[in-house]
This record gives structure tokens, sequence and C-alpha cells, in this order.
């Protein structure tokens, strides 16, 4: 018998793919070097979400600045800044599916990332078509209010697709759980939008239905920049990225 091969105390031999040193293998006719437009995409739209939030953050006390102030130049720079804050990273999330459509050819990536500018594309065009009076108000609130969540399932597709790619399961499975609570948390608010005021319930349980579809929203946004956080992390730095632990 072979002492080497039967001795149960050997100290087992490192592979490269062992538990701590992943190495991606999904990639199977592409590299990493490829996906450098998507991970500039991932990027501008994950710093984009942060601007967002500090955009939130800041919406009320500019507005109170410009409400108190009597200074004509602060209400203006108050006012600028809360346009700035309000508009520009909405901007900024849209110019990343574009520039994710450099993604590699043969990968299915493209029609997922062109399927989610054109759906954004619709979304910023629908204010304009409003302005000269080509369609009705309430087409165009409908057209806003169903293809936004519609262009974000699109692009977690995408999401979806690129962490197969990748050999990350973990991140496909994080994908597939925001698609699935972000499915009941749209369900949830049509429900409540058309039969919420012939359900008798009462006032504060309906407070707290509300409550409870906003804070799921949150968990859900935030799930959903994490995703894209860890996703581009993944691209940039393969070997370290299963560090970078997202919610859900």
């Amino acid at each position: 018998m072979n002492a080497e091969t039967s001795n149960p105390y050997q100290t087992p031999e490192l592979v490269d793919n062992a538990p701590g040193m992943p190495v991606p293998s999904g990639l199977a006719e592409v590299d990493y070097a490829s996906l450098k437009w998507t991970a500039s995409g991932l990027t501008l739209m994950y710093f984009a979400v942060l601007s967002l939030v500090i955009g939130w953050l800041m919406f009320v006390p500019l507005g109170i600045i410009f409400a108190t102030t009597a200074q004509p130049a602060w209400q203006f720079t108050a006012q600028l800044l809360r346009m700035v804050l309000a508009v520009g990273p909405v901007w900024l999330i849209q110019f990343g599916p574009v520039l994710c459509l450099g993604s590699p050819a043969g990968t299915g990536l493209r029609p997922l990332a062109g399927l989610t500018v054109a759906l954004t594309s619709v979304i910023w065009i629908a204010p304009v078509v409003l302005v000269f009076g080509v369609l009705p108000i309430g087409a165009c609130i409908y057209a806003v209010y169903l293809l936004t969540p519609l262009a974000s399932a699109v692009f977690l597709a995408f999401l979806f697709r690129l962490a197969k790619l990748m050999g990350r399961e973990d991140l496909a499975r994080r994908c597939r759980n925001v698609f699935i609570i972000g499915f009941l948390l749209c369900g949830s608010i049509v429900g409540l939008s058309l039969f919420g005021p012939a359900v008798p319930v009462g006032e504060v349980v309906g407070i707290l239905v509300r409550v409870g579809i906003v804070l799921l929203g949150i968990c859900v946004f935030v799930a959903y920049a994490n995703i894209i956080n860890s996703t581009r992390q993944a691209i940039r730095r393969p070997q370290e990225s299963q560090r970078f632990v997202g919610l859900m």
C-alpha cells in the first residue's frame, strides 16, 4: 500500500479554486479585460446611486434654506443644488447601461443592455412628449411608472447573466432574490392602489402597510445598489471580490 496516498493525516494540497481563493471559471471565451466598459458603466451607476442618496438627504435642508432665507443669492444657490442633486444622478444612472453596450459580443449581455437603454430612453422621452401635448398626461405617467421597474428588472437580468458568466453563483443568487422581492413589492403597490380604498381596514393598519412597503422598497434599492457594487468589484478585482458581502 502506498503510504503517501493512504496517510489520513497528510496535509492536503492547496488548489487554485480552494475556498478563500476564488478563481472564476465562467468566462471561457472572454477575459476580464474585455469587460472594462461594463465595469465602467457599473461604476458610473454605483456612484450615481450614492449621489442620488446624498441628494435625497440634502433635499429637505436645502428646501428649508430656500424657504427661510431672504437672500436671493442663497435662494438661487439652494434651488440650483436641489435641481442638480435631483436630476444629475438620474442622468448618470441612465448612461451606465450605455457603457455596458461595450460588453463582449457573444455573451448575451449586449441585448439586455440595449433593451435597458431603450426602456430608459422612453422614460426620458415621456416628459418631453407631455410638454408638446402629443400624449395625455395620464398615458405619460403610466408609461413612466410601468417602464421604470421594467427597465430595472431587465438590467437585473443583465447582472444575473454577467454573474453566471463569471461563475459567481453568489451574485446570481442575490440578483434572483432582489428580482423576487422587487416583483412582490410592485405587486403590493399595484394591489394597494387598486384595492386599498375598497378594503375595510383601520387607519393605523393602512399606515403600517404603507410604511412597510416604503421600508421594503428601501431594502430593495439598497440591495440593488449593493449588487452593482459587488459586480463591478468582481470584474476589477476577481480574486478579492468575494469578501464584499452585500445585502440579500
